[in-house]
């Protein structure tokens, strides 16, 4: 018995976010599986340690939604709850703090557990936060009421 090759796809939160930017598919990608079982804060560590790919001119994505309840969600054009915002809002003002601190007990955050009844649609920010240095808001959009579709960007 020979090794067998098996080829697999990437996983929507990857070729999702990929294929807006780069829509002609002509940038190479190595997908890294969230290890889930991680603390917060090994996963900011190991952010940190993808960090050097920086300098090699490697871009480190880390996609998920800043809020994900899919038990909770609403057509498409829907408004924010209240609930979702406040969360969002907390998120990002850390974020633009660079309060690495909070963010490693985001958990404790305003209606945290209302916005993530699991946290691995989260921890992907851990890790992007982990690589980069300042944060600043690229984007900030919310579909179905309760996915808001921010966007980061770690200088």
């Amino acid at each position: 018995m020979g090794a067998e090759r098996v080829e697999r796809g990437l996983d929507h939160g990857a070729w999702v976010p990929l294929s807006l930017l780069f829509p002609d598919a002509n940038v190479p990608v190595v997908s890294l599986s969230l290890p889930v079982r991680w603390s917060n804060a090994e996963l900011v560590a190991l952010g940190e340690r993808l960090s050097a790919l920086r300098e090699e001119g490697i871009l480190v994505i880390g996609s998920g939604s800043l809020t994900h309840n899919l038990y909770e969600i609403m057509p498409l054009e829907s408004p924010m709850p209240a609930w979702v915002d406040a969360f969002a809002t907390w998120v990002s003002g850390r974020l633009i703090a660079n309060d690495r601190d909070a963010l490693l007990s985001w958990e404790r955050a305003p209606n945290a557990q209302k916005n993530h009844p699991t946290p691995e649609h989260f921890q992907p920010l851990l890790v992007a936060m982990g690589a980069g240095g300042e944060a600043i808001q690229l984007h900030h959009s919310v579909e179905h009421g309760v996915l808001a579709m921010d966007a980061y960007a770690f200088s």
